[in-house]
């Protein structure tokens, strides 16, 4: 027995075998002539039986929309970290996630660490502490 490109075992040498890629015989197709799954399984070995197509991104595409997203975002992340507790970034998208999309606030976090706007220590997100000038 081998394993034929029909998705089943039969003999060695079998009459049936066939290229990849071509339909099987019509006593395994299903009714409308299409080749019959079983149980989860696709004609060809390796394929999924149900194909999942990716979301298309709703995220913002050139600087400007991204800019704009960020503009929207950072003044709920600063108002949320402005009582001084560090939380890390599942805490903030969670808290902000009933006013904004979850990657404009990551997103917002990232811009804001980067421009110094945010302090991160340890995964966990906070205002930088202001500078006090030593007196003496």
């Amino acid at each position: 027995m081998e394993w034929s490109p029909g998705g089943g075992l039969e003999p060695a040498g079998s009459a049936d075998a066939r290229a990849p890629g071509c339909l099987p015989p019509r006593s395994r197709l299903a009714e409308g002539g299409r080749p019959a799954v079983a149980a989860g399984r696709t004609s060809r070995p390796g394929v999924p039986a149900i194909a999942h197509h990716p979301r298309p991104s709703r995220a913002p595409t050139g600087s400007d929309a991204l800019n704009a997203a960020i503009a929207r975002t950072a003044p709920a992340v600063l108002a949320l970290l402005a009582d001084g507790v560090p939380r890390n970034e599942k805490t903030i998208v969670a808290a902000l996630a009933d006013r904004h999309p979850k990657d404009e606030v990551k997103r917002t976090l990232m811009r804001l660490a980067v421009t110094d706007r945010l302090a991160e220590h340890g995964r966990r997100f906070t205002l930088p502490q202001a500078d006090v000038p030593d007196e003496g």
